[in-house]
């Protein structure tokens, strides 16, 4: 098995201490039985990108939002994970060979799923769930300066969750575990975790979502715990290059914490 962490060790090794020795210290920032416990947030990017064409089988994007987030990627480094959806649009003539039903059912959940006043239109940025949106793409520096709105106060905030995980990497699916530990010493409530895998189309997208998982529920986590959860996610028709663990609130609106690794 491709072994990503250590974490799974390390846990078992501060339980371990814990019973030889009541009084332990505990300043590990990353112990979940430490109630100061934290680590760094990160800021998930989910863009939907293209814009609809009326020659059916040609497909656009908006080319300000893709560079747009290229800059962002570079001012953030690796506290920013992107995403790339592939959308149909109300356009009947219009089709795109990179949307997902679950790609179009997520679009839904953060637009008239979150708010019935919302309207649908890419493209459309979500910084961290349904609540953050830059809607829209006049040029670069606007959608690089509406989203540091957003991204200037989330990215300050620590997040109390941690995810490890160890997987293999197979021909046509990825299968292994994730481990989630609540922070902080404080039990969780209940949450879901989304699986993505995402492929380099170059202009069409550096971070093309290709595969989702079904959001796996996770269960209340009780303080100084975690929990541990296989997965398998299948893939067809493309090469995967990397694989993102969303954990987000078990409404599925706001995004806890999240992670990528390279396949």
């Amino acid at each position: 098995m491709k072994f990503k962490s250590v974490f799974k060790y390390i846990f078992s090794i501060l339980i371990i201490f814990s019973f030889a020795c009541s009084q332990i210290e505990r300043d590990n920032i990353l112990d979940p039985k430490n109630n100061s416990s934290s680590r760094e947030s990160v800021l998930l990017l989910e863009a939907f990108i293209n814009t609809s064409d009326n020659v059916p089988q040609n497909y656009t994007f908006n080319y300000d939002a893709l560079e747009a987030i290229d800059s962002l990627s570079d001012i953030y480094g690796d506290r920013l994970i992107w995403l790339e959806y592939h959308w149909n649009t109300s356009n009947s003539n219009y089709y795109d060979p990179f949307t997902l039903a679950m790609g179009e059912d997520q679009y839904t959940k953060y637009t008239t799923g979150f708010d019935l006043s919302r309207s649908k239109g890419v493209p459309d940025i979500f910084i961290n769930g349904a609540e953050n949106r830059v809607q829209g793409a006049s040029n670069v520096s606007n959608v690089i300066k509406r989203t540091q709105v957003f991204a200037s106060d989330l990215i300050v905030q620590p997040s109390q969750f941690t995810i490890e995980t160890e997987f293999d990497a197979l021909s046509d699916k990825i299968e292994g575990t994730y481990l989630i530990a609540g922070l902080g010493n404080k039990q969780t409530d209940e949450m879901l975790m989304r699986i993505v895998l995402t492929d380099n189309n170059g202009l069409k997208g550096k971070r093309t979502v290709r595969a989702m998982s079904i959001p796996d529920p996770v269960d209340k986590i009780d303080a100084g715990e975690f929990v541990e959860k296989d997965f398998t996610l299948e893939f067809d028709g493309f090469n995967p290059d990397n694989i993102i663990f969303i954990l987000m609130d078990e409404n599925g609106n706001e995004v806890l914490h999240a992670i990528e690794k390279e396949l």
